[in-house]
């Protein structure tokens, strides 16, 4: 009829509907003659090939079922387990510092006991690790690779990875939630893993002995006399987009293949309509050891579907629009979750759709898990660089800057702690064990700043715009240096990289009468290659994607080899750039670009160390901050040097830029001095 009708818009919607159906029905493993290749998303498709089989579920119960008899409470002694009483309150829970003091004097042996693991490894988890992540224990290769004795590590927690999860056991059984704020490389995604792990164990445990191992779980479930046990319910993990591959390859890697179905949860509602259905479905795992990974965006579409926020009241719940009944069941709001965790939690903090979504699914989770590496507060240093400007200005490198903020955050900080005494857990780099150790394992990384004068046209450009933001606020914008003029500091960036290219294991350089000179005043760092482990590389932090192609050509020019990395990239080219940069050799690209090289927050910086200065390398990590002598460089880099430097770098700076650089804290000023930085780049 619509082809006799000439009817072209509905033949167009219906071939599209066919289509969409034919794709469904070929990802399901369903035979169909023909259909596009597109089929379903990748992400999805690979899900499904990853189910457990009824084979796979059967091996993994025989396995488990050894373990569960290992943790028979009967065979072990009362007097063996540490004394810890999971509802006692103490003095340090309202003067904490990383949230788990009442556990930082027990040793490894003691909370593998108080957790009721005598075998002393996560039931469900890999015994064994591919520590650089080029093996997927999921799939074929990677289960023949770990069985080669030859390959692989141990996988198994460290000892503040151990008291993260005890304390996350605790607070699940006492229906407190969890504030996870360890620095960047501590180990977050595993600690939460094995928090799901360890669950799903002590469920099954209960069934056998009615009653939970150790010392963490001896009482019932919530102190819930009807329903003793761990509900069987599912897990749901909110990760940003860019992060779903990473995290999934974490899963992959820690869990045992057939321990746990994970299926992305993806896209917005009008999409996915019928997946819970036609995908949920498919699994026959127990609803308990199932793990959707999902986006804050495909939440946010669930929720506009069937509720509504109340802007006035942020701490109501959301209200049911009149289509809940009937749409609440194809949504994510209409179940409940055992645990639900949420990766980068600060993105949601402000009370936007972001915070809503999360909101409405901490009230259908028995347990949250909010997962972040940044403190209370990660906005710019202003007042730190404040108090250094007024400081240098009158003499006084520790004068204080008056502010309103400051004194109400000192007064709101205390109601603050009280409110959070309890579910924090803040472990930092710096951290150390039960004896002293400190927790990341590393050798301490080391830092080098790098304090180099610009050329003369550089300062003649910077001073030009200077006096144009001083005298004419900044409403025109100076004209900078152009054509071919070189940069010092891109010069001593090439510098760095063909002088640890060279050779391995390099001592680090320093800066010597405004000249790059080796520094030999560090012990312990090698001048040639003395081990096998993959050759040094180096990442560089770079302010804009804007000024990429003029750094790249620079070292192009000087033929270093590199890649590049950026907020806008597909996530299936950025994986691909990070495997390559990780796998390249020697004559390979060895020098990868991303992100910032000069930032307002400690936080931020702290991050990006972070994400080079983990385990499981080996290597020291050398830190370079290249800093414009006599610039706003030196405020903004000023966490690391030291008073007088600051003080001297100030008085030497040219006089436009000191008097721009003394004009009292304001918005606006803030704003001019973020735009010089701007111009600052631009021009180099």
């Amino acid at each position: 009829i619509l082809i006799r009708y000439r009817d072209k818009d509905s033949l167009e919607q219906l071939s599209e509907q066919r289509e969409t159906l034919s794709n469904l029905l070929q990802g399901l493993g369903v035979d169909v003659e023909s259909g596009s290749k597109l089929r379903l998303p990748k992400p999805l498709r690979q899900a499904l090939s990853f189910l457990a089989t009824q084979q796979d579920i059967t091996l993994l119960t025989m396995s488990i079922q050894d373990q569960l008899k290992l943790c028979d409470p009967t065979t072990t002694p009362a007097d063996s387990i540490p004394e810890f009483d999971p509802d006692a309150t103490h003095d340090w829970d309202f003067q904490w510092s990383e949230g788990v003091e009442e556990l930082n004097h027990m040793s490894e042996d003691e909370l593998w006991t108080i957790l009721g693991l005598p075998e002393k490894r996560i039931p469900f988890f890999n015994t064994l690790q591919d520590p650089y992540g080029n093996c997927d224990p999921w799939t074929e290769d990677g289960q023949s690779w770990l069985k080669d004795p030859m390959n692989g590590e141990p996988l198994t927690l460290r000892w503040h990875q151990l008291v993260g999860l005890v304390k996350m056991t605790k607070n699940s059984f006492e229906g407190k939630p969890i504030l996870l704020m360890d620095d960047v490389g501590l180990g977050k995604t595993i600690q939460v893993t094995a928090l799901i792990a360890l669950l799903a164990f002590y469920r099954e445990f209960y069934t056998i002995y009615n009653s939970f191992p150790g010392q963490i779980a001896t009482k019932h479930w919530r102190n819930n006399c009807d329903c003793p046990n761990i509900p069987n319910l599912p897990i749901i993990l909110v990760i940003p987009p860019n992060l779903i591959s990473q995290f999934t390859s974490e899963l992959h890697r820690f869990l045992q293949r057939g321990s746990f179905d994970i299926l992305p949860y993806l896209a917005t509602w009008n999409s996915r309509q019928s997946w819970w259905q036609d995908i949920w479905s498919r699994s026959i795992q127990p609803e308990g050891r199932r793990i959707i990974i999902t986006t804050p965006k495909a939440l946010e579409s669930d929720f506009d579907r069937i509720l509504e926020a109340d802007a006035f009241h942020p701490t109501k719940s959301p209200r049911q629009k009149a289509n809940y009944a009937r749409d609440a069941p194809n949504t994510a709001y209409g179940r409940h979750f055992l645990l639900g965790a949420v990766d980068e939690a600060h993105n949601q903090r402000n009370i936007k759709k972001g915070y809503w979504a999360i909101f409405s699914l901490r009230e259908r989770s028995l347990t949250m898990v909010a997962m972040t590496a940044t403190p209370i507060t990660s906005g710019p240093l202003v007042h730190r660089v404040s108090k250094i400007i007024v400081g240098s200005v009158r003499g006084d490198a520790d004068a204080e800057v008056p502010s309103l903020y400051r004194k109400q955050m000192l007064i709101w900080i205390t109601d603050i702690r009280k409110r959070f005494s309890g579910i924090v857990i803040r472990r930092t780099i710096w951290s150390v064990d039960n004896h002293g150790v400190r927790i990341s394992g590393l050798a301490p990384f080391k830092e080098h700043n790098l304090l180099v004068k610009l050329y003369a046209h550089e300062i003649a450009n910077l001073e030009l715009i200077a006096k144009d933001l001083v005298e004419e606020g900044g409403t025109r914008a100076a004209k900078f240096a152009a054509g071919s003029n070189a940069s010092r500091k891109l010069d001593i960036l090439v510098q760095l990289i063909q002088w640890h290219q060279e050779i391995d294991h390099r001592q680090p350089l320093c800066i010597a009468e405004d000249k790059l000179t080796p520094s030999s005043s560090i012990p312990g760092i090698a001048t040639s290659i003395t081990d096998t482990t993959p050759c040094d590389k180096i990442l560089v932090y770079c302010a804009f994607p804007a000024s990429y192609p003029q750094v790249t050509k620079v070292l192009e020019l000087h033929r270093i080899q590199t890649l590049e990395i950026h907020g806008k990239l597909p996530l299936l080219a950025r994986t691909k750039i990070i495997s390559k940069f990780k796998n390249s050799t020697r004559d390979g690209p060895r020098v990868l670009i991303v992100s910032n090289d000069s930032l307002w927050s400690a936080t931020d910086e702290g991050q990006l160390i972070g994400r080079i200065y983990r385990p499981p390398q080996p290597k020291t990590v050398h830190i370079y901050r290249i800093v414009a002598a006599n610039t706003q460089d030196v405020f903004l880099n000023n966490i690391s040097f030291s008073k007088a430097a600051i003080l001297d770098a100030f008085t030497g700076a040219t006089p436009s830029l000191r008097k721009y650089q003394l004009v009292p804290y304001d918005s606006k000023t803030n704003l001019a001095l973020c735009r010089l930085s701007v111009h600052r780049r631009r021009g180099n």
